[in-house]
């Protein structure tokens, strides 16, 4: 639960782990099967990952959570445009040209994360807007006559996932307390009429494709997620039922010794062990999960699986989505951890109250840690957006923009948790200014602030000189409110 907590991000978002993003794409195998020019140049949000840290958070900590999940809740709303949650994305390629090394983005509506975004905003916003009554429109109006919903507006091929999520999404609102939440939004009465048809259009589509693999939709990973979202759903519907007893059977009779694989990756992928683990992880979640009165099966069985989860188990190279598969598979009963933890055992870095006081908080190295990690990542990113920018392209100066408000951010709360060397000495030279009035000391102190000049390829040099200038304003901002702070609440005549 603190790695949790320690994963968000300053700007709400759940986002990468804490290691080198590259190397994440490299070992499972997407940089065969996405964009390499678009992974340098941004990561696209996270919803998934947000959504289930928040219900992570709220399971297991209760209201001492609600600051953290509206950190979270306020970054979804700031990402929906007319009911959409939009991100940047890739959707076409440049030819023929010298710029046709550069991707082709725009900003576009994605229907999976709208759909986790808008029941992340219905189970955690006690005050909807008019974009989630829009959102749930959307979703209805992109459904395929054929009961499944596409990547995109417009695009085809079976998307089992992002069906399941939509689905996942209708059966959410339409439950009876959050009908009266939607009362509220001015929601007609033809929307449940309209919503129950497409979920059992959807659950329907969903049934169907389940037979033509064994059991499984796809792969072993997909038909965890599925059963994750819906498994509950199609267990008590009898129609469907049986569909969830022959994936589960599919799932423990393909288990490779105490874990499952994927077998939509390539063979090296496969034999990865963080794979292996990650595949291994949300598909035990999801049978445990399942594990009651609609679906029984020997827990003797999962033991193996359990050994293997909880000997391979690693906090630093697992994500926030990854914490609540293992939590379901080991701490089943959330009442009974809440009772042996209160609410004060666990610390809120992104709490301005404690980051007045980061000495009684030791730990927050590894928050530090993760924020340069968030800092470098964005650096990265501006990198490859500038040169496109610069040329010309398309999108990419907006794209930008964005990126350097969110590195700005990260950078102000990076500076609330830990002091650079350059930041301490200033502090020192302030402080000693105020106590024996030592202007020299002051001096070479913020001499050695402004002069400090980083040492970057020239390509990045402009660059890193504005970051660093804009980053420098910022800590002296951050040293003047404490100055303000002071006993006697004045500011030295030499500021």
């Amino acid at each position: 639960m603190q790695k949790t907590l320690d994963l968000q991000m300053p700007t709400g978002e759940w986002g990468h782990l804490n290691c080198d993003w590259m190397a994440r794409y490299e070992r499972v195998g997407r940089h065969e099967r996405t964009n390499k020019v678009l992974n340098q140049v941004m990561r696209k949000s996270n919803v998934y990952r947000t959504l289930r840290a928040c219900e992570n958070l709220r399971l297991f900590l209760g209201r001492s959570a609600n600051s953290r999940i509206r950190r979270a809740v306020d970054w979804i709303c700031q990402q929906m445009q007319s009911g959409w949650f939009t991100e940047w994305d890739q959707f076409a390629t440049g030819s023929g040209d010298p710029d046709s090394r550069f991707v082709a983005i725009e900003k576009a509506p994605d229907i999976r994360h709208t759909a986790e975004a808008l029941l992340l905003l219905l189970r955690f916003e006690p005050s909807l807007s008019i974009d989630v009554r829009k959102g749930l429109e959307n979703i209805l109006q992109t459904q395929r006559p054929t009961g499944d919903w596409p990547r995109k507006p417009g695009f085809n091929g079976p998307e089992y996932l992002r069906t399941a999520c939509c689905l996942e999404l209708l059966l959410y609102a339409t439950s009876g307390p959050v009908r009266k939440k939607l009362a509220r939004l001015g929601t007609p009465l033809h929307f449940y009429e309209r919503a129950k048809i497409a979920l059992d259009r959807g659950l329907a589509w969903v049934s169907e494709h389940a037979a033509v693999d064994g059991g499984l939709w796809d792969s072993e990973y997909k038909t965890a997620m599925v059963l994750e979202c819906i498994g509950d759903c199609l267990l008590q519907r009898r129609e469907y039922s049986h569909v969830v007893h022959s994936a589960v059977a599919a799932l423990l009779d393909c288990r490779q010794g105490s874990g499952w694989t994927d077998r939509e990756k390539h063979p090296s992928v496969r034999s990865d062990e963080q794979h292996v683990y990650e595949c291994t992880v949300r598909v035990a979640a999801a049978l445990c999960k399942l594990q009651g009165p609609h679906l029984h099966f020997d827990p003797a069985v999962l033991a193996p699986t359990r050994t293997f989860l909880h000997n391979r188990f690693d906090p630093n190279i697992i994500d926030a989505s990854d914490y609540r598969y293992y939590l379901q598979v080991f701490v089943p009963d959330a009442d009974e951890f809440r009772s042996k933890f209160p609410n004060t055992y666990f610390h809120d870095y992104l709490s301005y109250k404690q980051e007045a006081n980061p000495s009684a908080h030791p730990e927050r190295d590894f928050v530090c840690r993760a924020h340069l990690d968030w800092i470098c990542d964005c650096l990265d990113r501006l990198y490859g957006l500038e040169e496109g920018r610069t040329h010309g392209m398309q999108n990419y100066a907006q794209a930008y923009l964005e990126k350097e408000n969110e590195l700005l951010a990260l950078a102000e709360s990076f500076h609330h948790l830990a002091c650079g060397t350059e930041l301490q000495d200033l502090a020192d030279g302030l402080l000693a200014f105020m106590t024996e009035q030592d202007r020299e000391v002051l001096r070479r102190a913020y001499s050695t602030l402004r002069q400090h000049d980083p040492s970057l390829p020239e390509r990045k040099l402009t660059l890193a000189r504005r970051v660093y200038l804009e980053l420098r304003e910022i800590m002296i901002e951050v040293l003047t409110r404490a100055v303000q702070r002071s006993a006697d609440g004045t500011l030295p005549s030499a500021q």
